[in-house]
């Protein structure tokens, strides 16, 4: 769903996302372990296919899951979003297309759900992260996507987001187009074999 006109922020009630997204340590707490202390049962593991495709059939959490179907989901831009954020945001560093925080509300079995996309870039040096959160009753259910680090060398750390509601799995994978109108892939919705 294009994202560049629709600025009627109807998730806000619904939203856990708090200020802190904006600094660096936000993603830096999350990504940077991982990516040394690795555990399988947090890891998306595709059983039909090689990354970087999307299978039918994954492993997560100590179980297996296959594909059900893909959800459509509105976004709405956040409040926080460079294109509507009073005072603007910036510059702090960030480049000129960052940074973007969308977001949707939806149902999964009976249970509400909230999903935000956040992402933002900086120099000095350059950073940034891509991450998509889930949250239930503004309590953060699971987050994932990609962080990068640039001093001398990189750094990217890929960890797409899967949140178990019930017996359904949603899955995050891709990040929206930078481009507008800012489109955002279907999540990927697995059920419990």
């Amino acid at each position: 769903m294009g994202m560049e006109d629709n600025f009627d922020d109807i998730y806000a009630q619904e939203c856990g996302v708090t200020a802190e997204w904006l600094k660096p340590m936000a993603y830096a707490n999350f990504f940077f372990p991982k990516s040394f202390k690795r555990n399988p049962d947090e890891e998306v593991k595709f059983l039909d296919c090689e990354l970087p495709y999307i299978g039918k059939l994954l492993r997560f959490g100590g179980q297996n899951w296959s594909f059900l179907e893909e959800m459509e989901l509105e976004w709405t831009t956040a409040a926080d979003d460079r294109r509507r954020s009073i005072p603007p945001i910036g510059p702090n560093r960030f480049f000129p297309n960052t940074p973007v925080h969308i977001h949707s509300t939806f149902m999964i079995d009976d249970v509400k759900l909230h999903a935000d996309f956040l992402t933002w870039s900086r120099t000095g040096p350059n950073n940034g992260f891509y991450e998509y959160r889930v949250y239930r009753d503004k309590r953060l259910v699971n987050r994932g996507g990609n962080a990068g680090l640039s001093i001398g060398g990189n750094s990217i750390i890929h960890w797409p987001l899967a949140s178990v509601v019930n017996d359904y799995l949603i899955l995050f994978w891709r990040y929206p187009s930078e481009k507008p109108p800012i489109t955002v892939p279907k999540p990927k919705i697995y059920c419990r074999e």
